[in-house]
């Protein structure tokens, strides 16, 4: 890929939300280790993705928020811009979200991700070295 491909797929960008979009995703993903394996759009438009290790057991070091465009430019996730709200990708397969263990896991998830990144001023180094969540 070429440095005028890398625009031109930007160009092509296809997410209502705009490419500056918080999202929530981990390092697996973002340094090309790991495929998407889980995706998430809940009812606020959050967007998460996650390789299938982090999807089940999510180490803070390993966790990032990032604009869309800029995972955009790292994986594939045009398949996924026509997720409605609510709903989640588990390997493919689309389902309708409900507030089970698991979403309040996510949302807990999230939350200190977020507040791992605020106390760090947008770089996220976790202050939970070594702790690991699992669901």
């Amino acid at each position: 890929m070429g440095l005028f491909d890398k625009f031109k797929k930007e160009d092509n960008f296809q997410y209502s939300d705009g490419k500056d979009k918080a999202t929530f995703t981990c390092r697996h993903i973002m340094n090309k280790q790991s495929p998407i394996e889980y995706v998430s759009h809940d009812a606020n438009g959050d967007w998460t993705f996650f390789c299938k290790s982090c999807s089940e057991e999510l180490d803070l070091n390993s966790a990032m928020i990032v604009a869309l465009c800029d995972l955009y430019k790292i994986a594939d996730i045009s398949g996924y811009n026509t997720l409605e709200k609510n709903t989640q990708s588990d390997n493919g397969n689309v389902t309708v979200k409900n507030n089970d263990e698991y979403e309040q896991w996510l949302t807990e998830i999230k939350d200190k991700i977020a507040e791992t990144n605020i106390m760090r001023n947008g770089q996220l180094r976790s202050d939970f070295s070594g702790i690991k969540l699992s669901r």
